[in-house]
C-alpha cells in the first residue's frame, strides 16, 4: 500500500468515527489543491482488490461496460 493510500484510509477512518462518512472526501480533495497524485484513485489504474475479486469470480468482462456506469453516463446525458 502506499504511503498516499494509507493517509487516504487513515482520513476516512477518522471521519467515519466523528459520524461523517463521506465529509473526509471534501477535506482531501480540497488538500489535494488539483494535485491529481494527491488523489490514489486518479492514478487510472484498476483497483487491485476489483481486479482480483473479478478474477476470483470469473468475472469475463471485456469489451463491456458495467450496468451502473451505463446507466451513471445516460443520466449525464
Amino acid at each position: 500500500m502506499t504511503e498516499n493510500r494509507a493517509y487516504v484510509q487513515n482520513l476516512a477512518q477518522e471521519y467515519i468515527k466523528a459520524g461523517q462518512p463521506t465529509a473526509w472526501f471534501e477535506q482531501l480533495y480540497s488538500q489535494a489543491n488539483h494535485d491529481s497524485t494527491a488523489i490514489p484513485w486518479a492514478d487510472m489504474k484498476p483497483n487491485h482488490n476489483l481486479i482480483q475479486w473479478l478474477d476470483n469470480q470469473n468475472i469475463q468482462g471485456q469489451g463491456k461496460y458495467p450496468a451502473l456506469m451505463q446507466r451513471q453516463f445516460w443520466l449525464l446525458i
